[in-house]
């Protein structure tokens, strides 16, 4: 009878093929099985993924090939590479596979500065067969370049092509060696001192130029102030005359600015005040680190109008010592505040230089002035009432040894009516003192 055939095309909707894409990895077995909807049969392959496809070899076995080391030495004509194979296990590689070649690959650098070499000028390599040692000499005239440096590549490859190298071997020709041309011809003689004759010349053309720019300059130059002097005489004498220097002042709303940045950070407190609330007047006194003057200050201690102070001024040139007790000094004042019988500080200047201490400003001076006047008005009021015949006087209110002490101390004590105020202004000393 007549075999009846079916033909059919699986997937009838090709928009329905799905390819499933997955590593395969060398030298490993697979298990391929389709299984259709109905799960009434299935279709199983194994399937043995080979070491090479397409010459194309995995090199599964390279840890197994021997190991490979390289010396190499290098004088002015040769470059000579020994090589040693370690030991290896034949059993532990492919059966197919064996022990191929040995390839040594020489370049010449161009970088000594870098470990390897950086580009190269030129590279020579040759295959030679195994053997578990063995040498092979290059000709250092073959390789082309002026640099010193040469490295140097072994590698053990198999019969599948898989290979293990040594590590590069870097060697140095020495700088006698490496231009064997260094001495120099005659006619490289003749053309250097040619090149050397030619660059004196042209330097020495640019300095007579410019020595006579120079001279035409200042020539001109003289020529035009000459001019100027026969025609405007008056012109040239006020520019030759001193022009003083034009006072700068800060401006006040950045100094403030400053101030109030300064009290934020807790480098400053109230107490501090710019330079330009102050209008400096003469000098009362002086000291070993500073100048005292009466000055005029505005918008301190909490008065709006012009008040009149003495002010305590450090030198700037002041050593660093004299610099911190000068800042200890502001540091005890503050923590003294007022009080009846001490000079009050008002204020200071301390975030930029000159260093300033605001003080309380006592008009009858120092205790010992003071005292002697009060003396010298006594003694001239008791004279006259002696040459009157007055039989009353009146008792000397003036104890020589509270003077003796007045005058020996380094502190000054200011009186003001009936009220008597201490001061360490104007005597300031590195010396430790007690005065307070």
């Amino acid at each position: 009878p007549k075999q009846e055939l079916t033909t059919l095309l699986l997937p009838r909707d090709t928009r329905a093929l799905h390819k499933h894409e997955c590593e395969i990895l060398p030298s490993c077995v697979y298990e391929v099985v389709v299984k259709p909807l109905d799960f009434i049969s299935t279709l199983k392959r194994v399937y043995h993924v080979p070491d090479c496809v397409n010459s194309l070899c995995s090199c599964f076995h390279e840890k197994f090939l021997p190991s490979i080391r390289t010396n190499a030495s290098i004088s002015s004509d040769h470059l000579v590479v020994n090589w040693t194979l370690g030991e290896y296990s034949r059993h532990a590689l492919p059966d197919d596979v064996s022990l191929d070649y040995i390839t040594i690959t020489v370049r010449r650098g161009l970088n000594e500065d870098l470990h390897w070499g950086g580009q190269e000028s030129s590279k020579k390599s040759f295959n030679l067969p195994v053997a578990s040692a063995g040498g092979f000499q290059f000709n250092v005239a073959d390789f082309q370049g002026n640099k010193t440096i040469f490295l140097v590549h072994a590698a053990l490859y198999d019969s599948r092509r898989c290979f293990t190298e040594a590590p590069p071997v870097r060697v140095f020709l020495s700088v006698k060696d490496s231009r064997p041309d260094a001495i120099p011809s005659e006619e490289a003689v003749a053309a250097d001192s040619r090149a050397i004759k030619a660059t004196a010349i042209a330097l020495g053309v640019l300095i007579l130029l410019g020595v006579f720019v120079s001279a035409t300059v200042n020539i001109r130059r003289k020529r035009k102030l000459r001019r100027v002097k026969q025609n405007w005489p008056k012109v040239v004498a006020s520019e030759n005359h001193h022009i003083a220097s034009i006072p700068m002042e800060e401006n006040r709303l950045y100094v403030e600015k400053e101030i109030e940045e300064a009290r934020a950070r807790g480098d400053a407190d109230m107490l501090e005040v710019a330079h330009t609330c102050l209008r400096i007047g003469r000098e009362i006194g002086k000291g070993a680190f500073g100048r005292v003057f009466m000055a005029s200050a505005v918008n301190i201690a909490g008065c709006p109008d012009p008040l009149i102070v003495a002010v305590k001024q450090l030198k700037k040139s002041s050593k660093t010592d004299a610099f911190d007790e000068f800042l200890d000094e502001i540091a005890m004042m503050k923590r003294v505040g007022r009080h009846p019988n001490i000079v009050t500080l008002l204020g200071c200047c301390t975030i930029k230089e000159p260093l300033t201490m605001i003080m309380e400003y006592i008009g009858c001076g120092d205790l010992l002035e003071y005292l002697r006047k009060v003396r010298f008005k006594h003694e001239a009021r008791t004279a006259a009432q002696k040459s009157e015949g007055s039989s009353s006087t009146t008792a000397n209110p003036i104890d020589s040894t509270s003077l003796q002490r007045s005058t020996s101390n380094q502190s000054e004590i200011t009186v003001f009516g009936s009220t008597i105020k201490y001061l360490d202004i104007g005597h300031a000393s590195s010396n430790s003192d007690a005065s307070y």
